[in-house]
């Protein structure tokens, strides 16, 4: 199974012409777009049961320009902003907005903060309020994902 899955990947990959590879647990592609020849850089990670993180670097600069929380298949709303909280290592809760799309929750502006907190931090949770009321959280252990996060830190350091 793990060959086919290796396989469906690598044809996707060729299929769209994306240069991607592996750092850990995180998958790696860059793109360049056609029309202006900017670089984007997308590192993606399943981090466990229903939850996924998907950073950009929308410039191949090495820093994280928005996060995307992805709450598997959770419907969370449909383009819309929702509140969305993480806590790191025990500390003070931190509130936001994210816009909410299907099962993802999108975070700009504060992405520096959330990367350097990921960084030093050792146990993530995040929450996030659908637009129902549902809360949907989750919790994981910050340590297998650093090696993706310290390129993205940066201007987090």
């Amino acid at each position: 199974m793990k060959q086919i899955i290796i396989l469906f990947t690598a044809l996707l990959i060729y299929a769209v012409g994306l240069d991607a590879k592996t750092s850990g647990p995180w998958m790696i592609t860059k793109t360049i777009d056609e029309m202006t020849d900017k670089l984007t850089i997308v590192y993606t990670t399943k981090i466990k049961g229903n939850l996924s993180i998907v950073i950009y670097d929308e410039n191949g600069d090495n820093t994280a320009d928005s996060i995307k929380f992805v709450f598997g298949k959770k419907y969370l709303n449909n383009g819309e902003f929702c509140d969305f909280s993480y806590r790191i290592d025990g500390e003070e809760p931190v509130e936001t907005q994210a816009w909410c799309d299907g099962p993802s929750a999108l975070i700009e502006g504060m992405t520096n903060a959330i990367i350097r907190d990921m960084l030093y931090g050792k146990k993530m949770v995040v929450r996030v309020r659908a637009y129902n009321g549902n809360e949907y959280t989750e919790s994981f252990n910050l340590e297998s994902y650093k090696s993706g996060i310290k390129v993205l830190s940066g201007d987090a350091e």
